[in-house]
């Protein structure tokens, strides 16, 4: 299956791991999910380390759009996006990041040992 979706009610953490190849309606469809589930104050950690495209502006942008109009103002828990370390994927992060200020802090990590900082910061053990 191109898209994971795990959830941790404990930890409130949502890991959504990506594989190619993958739809970007179905990434949109994890967004529906979350909501409907109504663990939108979960923290969330998208994996995309398995992937080899980069994603284009435009549908980065669509994502923003998408959550802003499912989350409907409501506060989001924190979002870490996992990518493989090439410049590439990093400007493209960046890109994301920017596009999601308005709406959400969003941090790009780029190593396992960012990753492990980023899930004990945002969803402890509880």
């Amino acid at each position: 299956m191109p898209i994971r979706y795990e959830r941790d009610d404990q930890r409130q953490l949502l890991t959504i791991t990506l594989t190619d190849p993958f739809r970007f309606d179905d990434l949109l469809d994890q967004v529906d999910q979350q909501w409907a589930e109504q663990t939108w104050s979960y923290a969330v950690l998208y994996d995309g380390r398995a992937t080899a495209d980069v994603t284009p502006p435009s549908e980065l942008q669509r994502l923003t759009t998408h959550v802003a109009i499912v989350g409907n103002g409501q506060p989001r828990g924190p979002v870490g996006i996992v990518i493989p370390p090439r410049a590439d994927m990093l400007r493209s992060g960046i890109r994301l990041s920017s596009a999601s200020a308005p709406f959400k802090d969003l941090e790009v990590l780029l190593n396992k040992t960012q990753v492990e900082a980023w899930i004990a910061r945002n969803a402890p053990r509880r």
